[in-house]
């Protein structure tokens, strides 16, 4: 093993069959009878559970979004009200199946859908799916709610009738819970079956045996597809292997492309078997087009699964459906309206990248903080120019969407799809209609909303805003702990205005001033100059929502802030007693941000702990030495040729503590490994890496007491270590130097990897 740190990576997903590695298709086609088959749901996924505080959540987390703890946390757009939903109707039953720290993966299919499947919108299905943290037993969960029916209501749904107006009204949704449904694999067992798919094997197995002559080569095609470019076989000399190596390169696509259309031939077979003739569970009857999308088939004993997936149908359907709505916002679309307007806008004040994909790397490029980026990208714009370059450019938005409006109504009717022979009969009806219009009615929202904020736009930095305030938030957020604000106007305070200051929270939010002064984290009234105030609130005592209507009341919408995802509420917020004539080198405006920052006031202290004077370094510098000790715990596993395939360790988390977690490479349809990872659970993880040793961090996957977590990290070097013992980034490297060299190494090598990305070096030697 090696020591590695983890990062993490929530994007994951199951391989199609025909993206198995050759070998693992073969075994897997070989051995039909060791899978179970279940059927593959065409739904939205989202995730659920209990965390570690006891609170229940739902969450995005699978495709990279945020835990939403409360219906209001999630927004009212209308892809969002299906998810709304699902949580009211999860949440009073979550704490009855689910112990804290677990949480379970599902598919929800809400109302009609224009999918593959068209599945019926009477009863919305939440579909239990498998364990992704802790250890919930899935069946029997499955099997105690299973059939489980709840009515509920949600006050504010957004519905459009016309795709220009959006408007709001109460619906009641009835949900049902199941388990995903098995396919019966009978059918695999018939003559008929095994006979062609004994045979299609036969094939590809019989032209893999094949051997490749290239000039006076020769060689079996396993051997050519494992050669490495980088790596000269030692067969061939060196003046040999260059004008050989680009030959070998195309040779070796002729036989990929070959190999795929055997193993395609195969999967055919499948799919008349298992996939198009079966009905689905959630839909009409077969002769309604009620089949299923595809199968997932899991290995009994391994737990490794793969998908079936008639692909040729998802793919020509999922492009009709989404025809009109890409000529909308479809980024990768040239042609777009939203592409159009926003490349537009960007190139107006002369930054391009700012209306492409590449946005967030310009943005972050020019300034640390959201204030910075702001100044940076905004000073040499003419304001009163672009104001009226980028009305022009809503207008032409404006009238290109009423067009396209106009033209599909006339003629959505008429607009049809016919796969196989017209054996399969889609038209833009129905839910796709629905939809369609949908994105039409929010499209022209956002362009009112832009236009009413491009006449409100007093300056260069403004303008910059409107452009890309979404992805600047994003970035933001992201540099969260490394400094910068997230609110509007914010600067410095000494501390002499702290405590004044504090009581004035006090008085607006209800509660008691010496808990707040108690709870201040980081450098804030320790040093005589603070750039912002970090105070932690119990969860369980206090939500973000709440906190954010009083402090809007009193504040304004533009001074207060949620930062979903970190349960923080930031505010820019006045300073009492201010006094102007203090000039230093922080700006000073005489408002400070004050960031609420709800979670376990224990584990939030010890987190974001500075020592202020008692230091010669930042917090931040402390804290990065933390993280970098728990991922030196970490262990990667190698393959053959010692290149990283899996990683499993401790991740330090400012917010929720030390969890341990687990992820493994990914890989393409020709079986070449991918720079992504995916996150998987530590059931999977051991399951596939059996050889990785989970029991070195015990039977406590998170730890959030400061105490344990010290231990954690250091009893090795200090046994009756204490969380107090880390309060300094000089303590830390005095007990990171009781440490082995090869760890310090390590903890040295990653501490300034963050810090450089934090803007700032590692102090020389010291490790």
């Amino acid at each position: 093993m090696r020591f590695n740190e983890f990062k993490q990576t929530l994007n994951e997903g199951i391989t199609h069959i025909e993206e198995l590695p050759i070998d693992e298709f073969i075994q897997a086609i070989k051995n039909l009878n060791m899978y179970e088959i279940t059927e593959k749901v065409d739904g939205a996924n989202v995730q659920f559970g209990i965390d570690n505080n006891g609170k229940f959540f739902t969450s995005r987390e699978g495709k990279g979004g945020n835990r939403y703890y409360s219906v209001a946390d999630w927004g009212n757009k209308f892809w969002e009200t299906g998810f709304k939903s699902a949580h009211s109707a999860l949440e009073p039953i979550a704490k009855k199946v689910l112990k804290p720290g677990e949480t379970v993966e599902a598919e929800i299919l809400f109302g009609e859908l224009p999918n593959t499947v068209p599945y019926s919108g009477d009863k919305n299905q939440i579909i239990l799916l498998r364990p992704i943290e802790g250890t919930p037993n899935i069946e029997r969960i499955a099997d105690k709610l299973e059939g489980y029916t709840t009515t509920i209501t949600l006050d504010k749904v957004p519905y459009t009738e016309d795709g220009e107006t959006i408007q709001y009204r109460p619906e009641e949704h009835v949900w049902t819970i199941t388990k995903t449904p098995y396919v019966p694999s009978e059918s695999l067992t018939k003559q008929e079956a095994t006979t062609e798919i004994t045979k299609r094997i036969k094939e590809l197995e019989a032209y893999l045996k094949q051997e490749i002559q290239i000039d006076s080569i020769s060689m079996p095609i396993p051997e050519l597809l494992a050669i490495k470019f980088n790596q000269r076989p030692e067969k061939i000399d060196q003046a040999t292997w260059q004008d050989l190596k680009e030959k070998i390169k195309t040779k070796r696509e002729e036989i990929l492309q070959h190999i795929q259309s055997l193993q395609l031939n195969v999967k055919d077979v499948l799919l008349n078997h298992l996939v198009r003739k079966v009905r689905s569970k959630f839909g009409p009857e077969l002769d309604n087009g009620g089949w299923i999308e595809g199968v997932v088939m899991r290995h009994k004993d391994t737990g490794k699964q793969f998908k079936l997936v008639d692909k040729s149908v998802f793919t020509a359907l999922n492009t009709f459906y989404h025809e009109i709505i890409s000529q909308i916002t479809d980024h990768r679309a040239a042609d777009g309206i939203k592409n159009t307007l926003m490349r537009g806008m960007a190139s107006s004040i002369g930054h391009p990248n700012l209306g492409t994909t590449a946005a967030k790397k310009y943005i972050q490029s020019h300034g640390k903080t959201q204030q910075e980026v702001l100044t940076n990208l905004g000073h040499n714009i003419d304001v009163n120019q672009t104001k009226t370059t980028w009305l022009k450019l809503i207008n032409d938005a404006k009238q290109r969407l009423e067009k396209l409006l106009k033209d599909y109504k006339k003629s959505n009717r008429n607009i049809n799809l016919n796969i196989n022979n017209k054996d399969r009969m889609f038209s833009h009806t129905g839910a796709a209609s629905k939809k369609t219009l949908q994105t039409f009615a929010e499209f022209k929202q956002f362009l009112n909303t832009t236009e009413t904020a491009i006449q409100q736009a007093t300056t260069g930095g403004d303008l910059v805003n409107i452009l890309v305030g979404d992805k600047l938030k994003a970035v933001s957020e992201s540099k969260l702990t490394e400094g910068g604000h997230a609110v509007p106007n914010a600067g410095a305070i000494t501390r002499e205005e702290i405590p004044p200051t504090i009581q004035k929270l006090s008085s607006i939010i209800n509660i008691p001033a010496i808990m707040l002064k108690s709870n201040m984290l980081g450098s804030a009234g320790k040093t005589a100059l603070s750039g912002d105030i970090d105070i932690a609130l119990d969860e369980n005592t206090y939500h973000q929502d709440e906190l954010h209507e009083k402090l809007k009341a009193t504040l304004g919408e533009s001074n207060v802030k949620i930062l979903h995802g970190f349960n923080i509420v930031s505010i820019s917020f006045p300073i009492e007693n201010y006094d102007d004539s203090i000039q230093t080198d922080k700006p000073r405006t005489g408002r400070v941000q004050i960031d609420l920052m709800l979670g376990k006031p224990n584990w939030l202290k010890f987190g974001y702990f500075s020592a202020g004077d008692r230091s010669e370094y930042k917090g931040l510098f402390r804290t990065v030495l933390l993280i970098a000790t728990a991922a030196s715990f970490g262990q990667a596993v190698l393959n053959k040729d010692n290149e990283i395939v899996g990683k499993l360790g401790p991740v330090f988390l400012l917010n929720l503590g030390v969890r341990i977690q687990a992820k493994k490479r990914k890989y393409n349809k020709k079986g070449e490994m991918l720079k992504g990872e995916e996150k998987v659970s530590l059931n999977d993880f051991k399951r596939e890496f059996p050889e990785a040793d989970i029991d070195r961090y015990g039977n406590k996957f998170v730890i959030d007491e400061p105490n344990e977590v010290a231990k954690f990290l250091f009893g090795d070097v200090k046994p009756n270590i204490t969380a107090s013992d880390l309060d300094t980034f000089e303590e830390v490297i005095a007990l990171i130097k009781q440490k082995p060299t090869e760890i310090q190494n390590f903890i040295k090598a990653k501490a300034t990897e963050r810090l450089k990305a934090a803007g700032h070096d590692f102090p020389e030697d010291l490790i």
